[in-house]
Protein backbone atom coordinates (compact mmCIF):
# COMPACT_ATOMS: atom_id res chain seq x y z
CA UNK A 1 0.00 0.00 0.00
CA UNK A 2 2.92 2.37 0.63
CA UNK A 3 3.92 1.94 -3.01
CA UNK A 4 0.44 2.89 -4.19
CA UNK A 5 0.36 5.91 -1.87
CA UNK A 6 3.64 7.27 -3.19
CA UNK A 7 3.25 6.36 -6.86
CA UNK A 8 3.44 9.46 -9.09
CA UNK A 9 2.43 11.73 -6.21
CA UNK A 10 4.28 14.83 -4.99
CA UNK A 11 6.04 15.13 -1.66
CA UNK A 12 5.44 14.18 1.10
CA UNK A 13 3.45 11.21 -0.27
CA UNK A 14 6.28 10.18 -2.60
CA UNK A 15 8.53 9.59 0.42
CA UNK A 16 6.62 6.33 0.89
CA UNK A 17 8.45 5.01 -2.18
CA UNK A 18 11.71 4.97 -0.24
CA UNK A 19 10.34 2.83 2.59
CA UNK A 20 7.67 0.71 0.88
CA UNK A 21 9.79 -2.44 0.94
CA UNK A 22 10.66 -2.28 4.61
CA UNK A 23 7.46 -4.09 5.70
CA UNK A 24 8.12 -6.74 3.03
CA UNK A 25 11.68 -7.31 4.20
CA UNK A 26 10.49 -7.44 7.81
CA UNK A 27 7.68 -9.89 6.97
CA UNK A 28 10.13 -12.12 5.11
CA UNK A 29 12.40 -12.16 8.16
CA UNK A 30 9.43 -13.02 10.37
CA UNK A 31 8.31 -15.90 8.14
CA UNK A 32 11.88 -17.10 7.66
CA UNK A 33 10.98 -20.66 8.66
CA UNK A 34 7.96 -20.87 6.40
CA UNK A 35 9.04 -21.72 2.87
CA UNK A 36 5.80 -20.78 1.12
CA UNK A 37 4.96 -17.61 3.05
CA UNK A 38 8.29 -15.88 2.57
CA UNK A 39 8.10 -16.42 -1.19
CA UNK A 40 4.40 -15.49 -1.43
CA UNK A 41 4.91 -12.08 0.23
CA UNK A 42 6.58 -10.48 -2.79
CA UNK A 43 4.20 -12.06 -5.31
CA UNK A 44 1.14 -10.88 -3.36
CA UNK A 45 2.57 -7.36 -3.08
CA UNK A 46 3.17 -7.13 -6.82
CA UNK A 47 -0.30 -8.44 -7.69
CA UNK A 48 -2.02 -6.00 -5.32
CA UNK A 49 0.00 -3.07 -6.56
CA UNK A 50 -0.58 -3.82 -10.24
CA UNK A 51 -4.32 -4.25 -9.86
CA UNK A 52 -4.73 -1.11 -7.76
CA UNK A 53 -2.46 1.02 -9.96
CA UNK A 54 -3.85 -0.46 -13.16
CA UNK A 55 -7.49 -0.12 -12.18
CA UNK A 56 -7.88 2.99 -14.36
CA UNK A 57 -6.93 0.94 -17.42
CA UNK A 58 -9.90 -1.38 -17.06
CA UNK A 59 -12.21 1.18 -18.65
CA UNK A 60 -10.01 1.61 -21.71
CA UNK A 61 -9.36 -1.96 -22.86
CA UNK A 62 -10.93 -5.37 -22.44
CA UNK A 63 -10.88 -6.71 -18.89
CA UNK A 64 -9.39 -10.04 -19.99
CA UNK A 65 -6.54 -8.38 -21.89
CA UNK A 66 -5.52 -5.95 -19.15
CA UNK A 67 -5.94 -8.57 -16.42
CA UNK A 68 -3.64 -10.96 -18.27
CA UNK A 69 -1.13 -8.19 -18.82
CA UNK A 70 -1.18 -7.09 -15.18
CA UNK A 71 -0.76 -10.64 -13.89
CA UNK A 72 2.07 -11.37 -16.30
CA UNK A 73 3.81 -8.13 -15.39
CA UNK A 74 3.38 -8.73 -11.66
CA UNK A 75 4.73 -12.27 -11.84
CA UNK A 76 7.69 -11.11 -13.91
CA UNK A 77 8.60 -8.42 -11.37
CA UNK A 78 8.22 -10.95 -8.54
CA UNK A 79 11.25 -12.90 -9.77
CA UNK A 80 13.80 -10.61 -8.05
CA UNK A 81 11.99 -11.18 -4.76
CA UNK A 82 12.11 -14.94 -5.19
CA UNK A 83 15.83 -14.70 -5.94
CA UNK A 84 16.33 -12.45 -2.90
CA UNK A 85 14.67 -14.94 -0.54
CA UNK A 86 16.61 -17.89 -1.98
CA UNK A 87 20.00 -16.12 -1.80
CA UNK A 88 19.39 -14.64 1.67
CA UNK A 89 18.84 -18.04 3.24
CA UNK A 90 21.90 -19.53 1.59
CA UNK A 91 24.38 -16.67 1.87
CA UNK A 92 23.72 -13.41 3.75
CA UNK A 93 21.55 -10.30 3.73
CA UNK A 94 24.08 -8.03 2.00
CA UNK A 95 24.60 -10.46 -0.88
CA UNK A 96 20.86 -11.03 -1.22
CA UNK A 97 20.11 -7.31 -1.40
CA UNK A 98 22.85 -6.66 -3.95
CA UNK A 99 21.45 -9.42 -6.17
CA UNK A 100 17.90 -8.18 -5.55
CA UNK A 101 18.77 -4.70 -6.82
CA UNK A 102 20.75 -5.94 -9.83
CA UNK A 103 18.13 -8.52 -10.83
CA UNK A 104 15.33 -5.95 -10.51
CA UNK A 105 17.15 -3.57 -12.85
CA UNK A 106 17.93 -6.39 -15.28
CA UNK A 107 14.35 -7.68 -15.45
CA UNK A 108 12.96 -4.16 -15.78
CA UNK A 109 15.32 -3.56 -18.69
CA UNK A 110 14.40 -6.88 -20.31
CA UNK A 111 10.69 -6.17 -19.94
CA UNK A 112 11.08 -2.83 -21.69
CA UNK A 113 12.27 -4.71 -24.78
CA UNK A 114 9.58 -7.36 -25.05
CA UNK A 115 6.35 -7.22 -27.02
CA UNK A 116 4.06 -6.42 -24.09
CA UNK A 117 5.59 -3.22 -22.75
CA UNK A 118 4.27 -1.55 -19.59
CA UNK A 119 6.63 1.39 -19.06
CA UNK A 120 4.26 2.96 -16.55
CA UNK A 121 5.09 0.19 -14.09
CA UNK A 122 8.82 0.85 -14.19
CA UNK A 123 9.70 1.71 -10.61
CA UNK A 124 11.58 4.82 -11.71
CA UNK A 125 8.34 6.27 -13.10
CA UNK A 126 6.88 6.32 -9.60
CA UNK A 127 8.78 9.55 -8.85
CA UNK A 128 7.20 11.38 -11.78
CA UNK A 129 5.18 13.49 -9.35
CA UNK A 130 8.37 15.12 -8.04
CA UNK A 131 10.07 16.18 -11.25
CA UNK A 132 12.09 18.86 -9.50
CA UNK A 133 14.18 16.22 -7.70
CA UNK A 134 14.82 13.93 -10.68
CA UNK A 135 16.26 16.25 -13.29
CA UNK A 136 19.25 13.92 -13.50
CA UNK A 137 16.94 11.52 -15.36
CA UNK A 138 18.26 13.15 -18.52
CA UNK A 139 21.52 11.31 -17.86
CA UNK A 140 20.37 8.06 -16.18
CA UNK A 141 16.89 7.58 -17.57
CA UNK A 142 14.12 5.95 -15.54
CA UNK A 143 16.54 3.20 -14.48
CA UNK A 144 18.34 5.74 -12.32
CA UNK A 145 15.17 6.29 -10.33
CA UNK A 146 14.62 2.56 -9.99
CA UNK A 147 18.15 2.16 -8.63
CA UNK A 148 17.67 5.05 -6.21
CA UNK A 149 14.43 3.67 -4.77
CA UNK A 150 15.73 0.11 -4.42
CA UNK A 151 19.01 1.12 -2.78
CA UNK A 152 17.20 3.47 -0.37
CA UNK A 153 14.83 0.67 0.66
CA UNK A 154 17.66 -1.82 1.15
CA UNK A 155 19.73 0.59 3.24
CA UNK A 156 16.59 1.59 5.13
CA UNK A 157 15.98 -2.02 6.14
CA UNK A 158 19.68 -2.37 6.98
CA UNK A 159 19.19 0.60 9.32
CA UNK A 160 16.00 -0.72 10.92
CA UNK A 161 17.48 -4.18 11.44
CA UNK A 162 20.39 -2.50 13.23
CA UNK A 163 18.00 -1.22 15.90
CA UNK A 164 17.82 -4.75 17.25
CA UNK A 165 21.58 -5.30 17.24
CA UNK A 166 24.02 -3.93 19.77
CA UNK A 167 26.49 -1.39 18.42
CA UNK A 168 25.76 2.31 18.56
CA UNK A 169 28.42 3.42 16.08
CA UNK A 170 27.27 0.93 13.45
CA UNK A 171 23.73 2.26 13.78
CA UNK A 172 24.94 5.82 13.22
CA UNK A 173 26.86 4.71 10.12
CA UNK A 174 23.77 3.03 8.71
CA UNK A 175 21.62 6.06 9.43
CA UNK A 176 24.14 8.38 7.78
CA UNK A 177 24.33 6.11 4.72
CA UNK A 178 20.54 6.15 4.37
CA UNK A 179 20.35 9.95 4.65
CA UNK A 180 23.09 10.39 2.06
CA UNK A 181 21.25 8.01 -0.27
CA UNK A 182 18.11 10.12 0.02
CA UNK A 183 19.65 13.58 0.02
CA UNK A 184 22.46 13.39 -2.54
CA UNK A 185 20.27 12.78 -5.65
CA UNK A 186 17.83 15.48 -4.52
CA UNK A 187 20.61 18.00 -3.92
CA UNK A 188 22.16 17.15 -7.29
CA UNK A 189 18.87 17.78 -9.06
CA UNK A 190 18.20 21.06 -7.25
CA UNK A 191 21.66 22.33 -8.15
CA UNK A 192 21.32 21.51 -11.83
CA UNK A 193 19.26 24.62 -12.80
CA UNK A 194 21.88 26.79 -11.07
CA UNK A 195 24.63 25.21 -13.12
CA UNK A 196 22.66 25.71 -16.33
CA UNK A 197 22.05 29.34 -15.42
CA UNK A 198 25.78 29.86 -14.79
CA UNK A 199 26.58 28.42 -18.22
CA UNK A 200 24.14 30.78 -19.90
CA UNK A 201 25.60 33.77 -18.11
CA UNK A 202 29.07 32.84 -19.26
CA UNK A 203 27.88 32.40 -22.83
CA UNK A 204 26.45 35.89 -22.88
Amino acid sequence: MLLNIGWANPLPASFCLFIFMLPLFAAEAYFTRSGFSKYAIGITQQLLFHFIAGNSLLNDVSILAITSLLVLNALWLSIPWLIYVWVKHRFNLSTAMAIFVSSSLTLEFMRSHWGLVCPWFDLGNSISGTQEVIQWYEFTGVAGGTLWILVANCIGFWLVSGLFVKGGMLLWVRGFAWLITLIFPVATSLLMPVKLLMVRVRMF
